[in-house]
């Protein structure tokens, strides 16, 4: 269901207009989203009622076990600083980049540091909604106000929205006032919008307005609106990919494909990225992903939602396919883990996290997501391994 309300959201948002770059969408996109919105909302609502997802609190928590998790990944990032002779966040404050937030961290390494810490906080986070009071809630919170540290000094903003994200999935499941628990998170997230234009204008290095509102091209609609020049970035990034979906099927027009399309789509788009670097190396990846980047509305504006590149391979063939193993994959993951274990909270914010992060890119390939739920789908055999009868 998750599916449905994202691209729904998407899709209200578009039709606000703040852009000229989001240009109206074609009645065959339109036709797409809305019976792609409507199936994943009857499947849902057929999933609601079969299995219901209850919040199943933690009985026990190791803060010592916790906080040896949180030296080692402080360590790798710590290795990571040193490598590359700073953090990107110092330099954008200082003006004086030796580091971007793209070059910093070590091969292996950073992956896993972003997914190993991500999983860390997420996990913490749902120990802390399990615990109503006492030393314990506080000694979580400040392991997770540690745990975001390293994400701030890397600059990565992608990171960060990823895991308020999960946190905010965490908060409504386990909501006992679900309505007020969610107008208290949507200010936040308004917060978060801000905060995130303000951060937007930092790593600019220009004045907002000289440099966001031209180069997205915001409308008179949006300059009367009562936002604040900030809120573009939030709208830019939720808009845009669905504007290059768009460009990609006016410039593209493919009706049909054929046997190496089809097999260059299950590898690019399907398969996560390490194991295909690994079939086909840097060089095929850099020439496909150059066509891709040739169909963008502009170059700084690279999103483009899991659905972004799959129209070249096989046109409308392809998204129907991409929409199909989008559902696929969800009832598999969501099957893995019993909703009984505690690792079944965490696995399932995080295929919602999936889920929800496929508006701005395939994150069915991407080694900064995809990990995180292999994670704990490890950990729950493990478990099962080491301590079965």
């Amino acid at each position: 269901m998750i599916n449905g309300f994202v691209w729904l959201l998407v899709l209200l948002v578009y039709q606000m207009g703040w852009s000229k770059l989001c240009a109206p969408l074609s009645s065959g996109l339109t036709f797409f989203l809305i019976l792609t919105i409507i199936i994943s909302f009857i499947i849902g609502l057929f999933s609601v009622r079969r299995n219901v997802v209850k919040f199943l609190p933690l009985d026990h928590i190791s803060l010592k076990k916790m906080s040896f998790l949180m030296g080692f990944f402080y360590a790798l990032f710590i290795a990571e600083s040193i490598a590359g002779g700073g953090v990107p966040l110092l330099g954008y404050i200082t003006g004086s980049i030796l580091i971007t937030y793209k070059e910093f961290g070590l091969p292996v390494v950073h992956v896993i540091l972003v997914n190993g810490l991500s999983c860390l906080i997420l996990y913490l986070f749902y120990a802390y909604r399990s615990y109503e009071k006492g030393r314990v809630r506080k000694r979580l919170m400040i392991l997770m106000a540690i745990g975001f540290l390293p994400f701030i000094a890397m600059f990565n903003r992608g990171a960060i929205i990823s895991i308020l994200l999960g946190m905010f999935l965490i908060s409504i499941l386990s909501a006992k006032h679900t309505l007020l628990t969610i107008g208290k998170i949507l200010v936040g997230f308004l917060i978060i919008f801000f905060a995130f234009g303000f951060l937007g204008n930092l790593r600019s290095g220009e004045k907002l307005s000289n440099f966001i509102m031209k180069g997205g091209k915001a409308t008179k609609e949006f300059y009367d609106s009562p936002f604040p020049d900030e809120f573009f970035w939030a709208y830019l990034y939720m808009a845009t990919p669905l504007a290059n979906v768009q460009n990609t099927i006016d410039k593209v027009n493919k009706t049909t494909g054929d046997s190496e399309d089809l097999e260059n789509m299950i590898l690019y788009e399907f398969t996560p990225e390490m194991i295909t670097k690994q079939i086909k190396g840097d060089q095929d990846k850099d020439k496909t992903y150059k066509h891709h980047r040739s169909l963008l509305k502009v170059s700084w504006l690279n999103a483009t939602s899991v659905y972004g590149r799959v129209y070249k391979y096989l046109g409308w063939t392809g998204m129907w396919l991409m929409f199909a193993f989008t559902l696929l994959f969800i009832y598999i993951n969501f099957r893995i883990i019993p909703k009984t274990s505690k690792w079944f909270i965490p696995a399932l914010i995080t295929l919602d996290e999936i889920v929800i992060m496929n508006l701005f890119d395939n994150m069915f390939i991407f080694m900064g997501m995809i990990p995180q739920l292999f994670i704990f789908v490890s950990i729950y055999f493990l478990s099962k391994v080491m301590f079965r009868k």
